[in-house]
């Protein structure tokens, strides 16, 4: 009998869920104080899933170093590493020789606790290339969204969608049946992804979903990741239990801590207060501080007496920002200077806004008026700070504003989504 294997996508940056990831791969990122590829490694290993083969990319090093240290729950892994990076079903491409049955495929920051053998079983019984496990949700933008018939066939597929181009409450887990013969729709060397190309392509007739119960949450937004930490510290998740805050911290006995995770080597100083926050590695919270409802990033300090709250969105703090540069506009096709200079950090501001006349346009027009281009999207330079937009799908941008304040910060955030809104 072939034995079922598994497939972990692990080799994504994970910018949204920037700053915790500015210094750690997402996989990396601690959940109850484990990594959190870790809890979904056990998982697998308690199907009888003891073979794993893992794509990596953007901090694979790290991660290979994570696994000779701390194991890896039983399961054999072996890597496969971008020199680029190629999405979730391009990265896959270069696995297939190691799979010779169906084969269940996640992604390696996904905290889950349901039985996945009978996501199998159905998968067999129905003949097809790819079976979505799917779940409901009251906010399907985050995720899949789906609509299917009575046998389970996929009718519909839309990844990430705005509201207009939702289906429905039913949505994507991220996680996969797949028949070897799915790598048939896949080119090798070339950048694709699994929901928004190769299924596309086997939708009406060999794209199938399977509902299942109990939990499930990937931590790509630094709220989904706060939410997964106090719901494995309230007992939600089965098999996932413990603090979010690190035994290797060092914790004022009359500092209060609710709601929130604090890391390896993070320092919380007499009298101060963390509430529903994010407290990164080596970061410091210095006596009588509060946090609340703020990221503080690795190394960041939060002096005495400060306060950090959220913004719009939580929002990131630290005081480290003294060597921040006077950024100038340039014409396009120049390098602007860099606002944010390495080391710096600030507060941010995050949201998603539509763009009216289509995402890809936007960020075009803001180019040709003298944006500076980065990574997939632009910047938009700012005396006193930056705002970067970059393509959510068709007809949405999502703006990131940061500045020395969290006031500022906001005060960018709107001056960004008012011109992508009345660009045209």
């Amino acid at each position: 009998m072939t034995k079922r294997k598994a497939l972990i996508m692990a080799g994504g940056r994970g910018s949204r869920l920037s700053p915790i990831t500015d210094s750690m791969p997402k996989p990396l990122v601690p959940v109850a104080g484990i990594a959190v590829i870790s809890h979904a490694l056990a998982r697998l290993n308690s199907a009888g899933i003891d073979h794993a083969a893992v794509t990596l990319g953007h901090g694979g090093s790290d991660i290979k170093k994570y696994f000779s240290e701390h194991g890896t729950c039983g399961v054999e892994l072996k890597y496969f590493e971008e020199e680029t990076p190629l999405g979730t079903a391009g990265g896959a491409a270069a696995a297939r020789g190691f799979f010779d049955g169906d084969f269940i495929a996640l992604g390696g920051d996904v905290v889950f606790d349901f039985d996945i053998i009978p996501a199998f079983e159905f998968h067999k019984a129905s003949g097809a290339l790819a079976t979505v496990i799917v779940s409901h949700s009251p906010d399907p933008r985050r995720y899949g969204s789906l609509s299917c018939d009575k046998s389970g066939r996929v009718t519909a597929f839309s990844e990430k969608p705005t509201w207009r181009r939702v289906h429905g409450d039913t949505v994507s887990t991220g996680m996969y049946i797949l028949s070897p013969r799915i790598f048939d729709f896949i080119r090798p060397g070339v950048f694709s992804d699994f929901a928004k190309d190769v299924f596309p392509n086997i939708l009406g007739g060999a794209l199938y979903a399977y509902e299942t119960g109990g939990y499930f949450c990937d931590i790509g937004t630094p709220a989904a990741y706060l939410k997964t930490n106090t719901d494995a510290e309230n007992g939600l998740i089965a098999g996932v239990s413990g603090s979010p805050v690190s035994p290797r911290a060092k914790i004022s006995k009359d500092a209060t801590i609710s709601g929130s995770v604090v890391m390896d080597g993070a320092a919380i100083g007499s009298g101060a207060t963390v509430k529903n926050s994010i407290v990164c590695k080596n970061a410091v919270i210095m006596c009588g501080a509060t946090v609340d409802g703020a990221i503080v990033s690795e190394g960041g300090i939060v002096p005495t007496g400060a306060t950090a709250h959220k913004s719009e969105a939580l929002a990131e703090f630290s005081t480290d920002i003294s060597d921040i540069k006077s950024a100038v506009r340039r014409a396009s096709g120049e390098t602007a200077e860099e606002i944010i200079p390495s080391g710096a950090v600030m507060h941010t501001v995050t949201g998603v806004t539509a763009a009216p006349h289509g995402a890809a346009k936007t960020v075009g027009e803001l180019l040709s008026r003298g944006a500076t281009r980065r990574d997939e999207g632009v910047r938009l330079i700012f005396d006193d700070g930056c705002a970067d937009v970059s393509c959510v799908d068709k007809s949405a941008v999502e703006i990131t504003a940061r500045a020395a304040t969290g006031e500022r910060a906001a005060e960018l955030f709107q001056y960004a989504k008012n011109g992508v809104e009345n660009l045209f």
